[in-house]
């Protein structure tokens, strides 16, 4: 995903994660999860709807893998200071 950033439009930014292939690889594992256990939501025009899922789901990773980054880069760090 790291070579797609770079012919992300500008606007599409902040709807775009960049993610190593391991993260690609967690993120399937858990949708394809999803599916097999057939998780559903109540889809409805007042209420939860595919699209709502996708930004939940989204906003999931998206912490997930920041989060995720952030530790590494921490340990990186603290492992060159020694």
């Amino acid at each position: 995903m790291q070579d797609d950033a770079k012919t992300v439009p500008e606007s599409f930014t902040d709807h775009y994660l960049i993610t190593t292939p391991e993260q690609d690889r967690e993120a399937i594992h858990l949708l394809n999860e999803m599916v097999r256990e057939k998780v559903q939501g109540p889809y409805r025009l007042t209420d939860s709807m595919c699209r709502t899922f996708s930004k939940d789901m989204y906003d999931y990773f998206k912490n997930k893998f920041s989060q995720e980054n952030k530790n590494k880069q921490s340990s990186k760090k603290e492992g060159s200071c020694k």
